[in-house]
């Protein structure tokens, strides 16, 4: 008999604690989802600074290897002109052969001369 008044004379308060208790397992599931959610995002933030950092040693690469075909390319450019020369004595020679018959010796040593410096300075610039 004491339980049943104790029940009657508190059934307010005992609604009240099951009130609470239920908000309390609903907070502390709620707890539990966000820390699922908070790993979940950890894990993806994770993944994108990896495949930030692979971009970012990717584009390193890129950059360098721009850098190498820009320096070939300078290269290159360089030596056209040089080119040019060269073709230019080299016609002169046959040129002067044709027109005359022959050429004087010293005149083709002068070309022969210069050419060779041309074709040296054409060599070291594509070794360097």
């Amino acid at each position: 008999m004491q339980d049943d008044d104790f029940l009657k004379e508190n059934g307010f308060l005992l609604s009240k604690f099951e009130e609470v208790q239920g908000q309390f397992l609903l907070l502390k599931s709620q707890v539990r989802s966000q820390k699922a959610v908070i790993e979940g995002l950890e894990y993806d933030i994770s993944n994108y600074r990896n495949r930030e950092e692979r971009l970012l040693q990717s584009n390193r690469l890129l950059k360098e290897k721009v850098a190498q075909l820009e320096a070939r390319i300078s290269e290159q450019s360089i030596l056209v002109p040089e080119n040019f020369k060269i073709r230019n004595n080299f016609v002169k020679i046959v040129t002067d052969i044709e027109e005359k018959g022959s050429v004087e010796t010293m005149n083709l040593r002068d070309f022969l001369d210069t050419l060779i410096e041309e074709i040296d300075i054409c060599i070291n610039q594509l070794s360097g």
